[in-house]
Parts: C-alpha cells; structure tokens; sequence
C-alpha cells in the first residue's frame, strides 16, 4: 500500500459522527528490505506475485544472492523466480523458502507469509530471521502479541536486526509507550541508519504525540535517503499542516494526490479549529477529483455538525486504530 490510511479521530462523545470525517495517519512501514513501499519493478504490495515456471537445470550457485539483492531494492517478480529457481532443484533449501516467505510478506498476504516463516524457525540456517519474518507478518496482520513475542525471541538471539527493532518501535507506538518506541526506533537506525522507513515510523511517533516540528524533521530525513518514499513525503505534510503552514503542505502535490492532501489538510485544519481554513480546502477537494467527493463532503457535513452543535477543542495528536499495511 502506497497510499496513506484513512482515519477518523474525535472526540469521544460523538463517535457516531466520526464515520463521517476522514483523515489521515501515515502508514507505518514495517519490513525493510522485504518493503512495504514498492520499488522501481516491483509488483504493487498487496498484489499477487505471479507463480514463475523454472527449470532446476538452470539453477546459478549465485541465485539466493542475487534474489536477496532484488529483495532488497523490492523486486519482487525477480526475486521469487530466483529462489523458485533454487527451490526446484533443491526442495529443502532454507534461505530459497525464507526469500519466498519474504515476497509472500511484502506482496500483501501477512497470514501466508506468517505460516511460511512458522515453518522455518526451526531450520537452524534461517531460524533468526525466520522469527523476525513471523514477528513482522503477525504485525501487518494485527496480531500485536505475536508479534511481539517473535520479535523479542528473535532480538534475543540476534540484536543486530534492525527490521525487529522497527517492528517492536511500532508495536510500542500502538500502546503510546513513547519512549520505548523512540528506543527502538534509535536502535534500528544504528544498524542502519539509511533506513528511510524507520525514519518515517520516528515521525509518526512524534506526529501522535504532537511533537510535529521534530516529525517534520524525521519525514525529511526518510526522504533524503529515499525520495521515493510516498509515505513520508504525505506524512510530512500532515506534520507542515499541524504546525499551520497549509500553503507549505500542498507544494509540489500532483494533480493524482491533490484531492486526498487538500482534504487530509483540511481535516488537520479542522482538529486545529480553524473551520473557514477547513472548509475551503474540503471545497478545494471536491474540485479537484469529483470521484473523492464522498469523502470531503463528509467532512463538510461533520464540520456543519460541529458548528450547530459549537465547536469542540480538537485532539492534541492523531489517534491511530490498530495496523496499518
């Protein structure tokens, strides 16, 4: 999913209302080199990755590598065939199954991928990061307290996985145990302090607590080490947006993502109280693509709510429902 999740905060007391306001909270990237943020080649995540027919007599001794690095930089397609290509000729070739749980996770089945890995923590060659790969698929599923316990077992054995200490930064955001969270986080970019996607999820954190100077800041450093990061770039203008510089926020959208960041903006302007602000870019919104007018015309009605009913202080942070990807 390269797109941000729609989300609905307010205040308690008028829950029924919430259907009807859609923002936005930045998806949390979750699995690094087996990414959920499509790369250059690669399937879109959440779409099947097509079964390739492989002869075992075409096998290169080189082949895992090679489907490692394509992993990596979330070529998919390429990666599967690769160790398909190893796994036919040798049916019990660990790491060539533990690249394959790795597509099935980043390809958008975290059930799947959760059974594949299951199958492998037990192989001694791949177990560490066979419980890694178990912790970040029950993660993407929901599956809070698994995930937790695989990626505590597999940091146990192995604390230089920086994808577990990502993950676990996640799983401490969903319970607003801030500073562990920001513990991970730090571990992770130790090992890897490129990681554009830990970043991103460091921003997040500081977007939920209200710390939105400091997750601008994290939103421009994922983005200097990949600016092809979608999310962080619609994250960083939610971070713009909380601080009031609207105008800032919207620069350089395009014509495909203008009718979901003027609205995203406008719900920011809205929690802030400033409701004339909201409604002209809820309006804007509806201009911009009629096909997203569902959504803020909905937010224009829950606006008029508000002001019938007398405008209410709006939440400090972003309230996010479990999971994202």
């Amino acid at each position: 999913m390269d797109s941000p999740l729609g989300e609905r905060v307010m205040d308690g007391r008028r829950r029924k209302r919430r259907r009807r306001c859609v923002a936005v909270l930045g998806i949390l990237a979750l699995s690094g080199c087996a990414g959920l943020v499509n790369g250059e080649g690669g399937p879109v995540p959440g779409a099947a990755v097509p079964a390739v027919a492989v002869s075992p007599q075409a096998a290169d001794p080189h082949d895992l590598d090679a489907a490692e690095r394509a992993l990596a930089v979330h070529h998919y397609v390429q990666a599967r065939a690769l160790a398909a290509r190893v796994a036919a000729r040798n049916p019990g070739d660990a790491r060539a199954r533990l690249i394959e749980a790795e597509v099935i996770l980043a390809t958008g089945d975290p059930d799947a991928a959760a059974r594949a890995f299951a199958a492998l923590t037990a192989r001694p060659a791949v177990a560490i990061r066979a419980l890694q790969g178990q912790g970040l698929a029950h993660l993407k599923a929901g599956n809070r307290q698994a995930a937790l316990s695989s990626l505590r077992r597999a940091l146990a054995r192995d604390d230089g996985l920086w994808r577990a200490w990502n993950g676990l930064g996640v799983l401490y955001d969903a319970r607003r145990a801030w500073t562990a969270a920001y513990e991970s986080y730090a571990r992770a970019l130790a090992i890897r302090p490129d990681a554009g996607e830990v970043h991103n999820n460091m921003g997040v954190s500081f977007l939920l607590q209200g710390r939105y100077r400091e997750a601008q800041d994290a939103f421009e450093r994922a983005l200097s080490y990949d600016p092809e990061l979608r999310l962080a770039r619609a994250n960083l203008r939610l971070a713009l947006a909380w601080q009031g510089r609207y105008d800032t926020a919207l620069l350089g959208v395009t014509e495909r993502e203008k009718a979901r960041a003027l609205n995203d903006t406008g719900f920011v302007a809205l929690m802030r109280g400033e409701h004339a602000t909201a409604e002209a870019l809820f309006r804007r919104a509806i201009a911009a693509d009629p096909r997203y007018n569902p959504v803020a015309v909905g937010n224009l009605v829950y606006l008029e709510d508000l002001r019938r009913l007398g405008a209410v202080s709006p939440p400090s942070a972003i309230a996010p429902e479990a999971g994202a990807n």
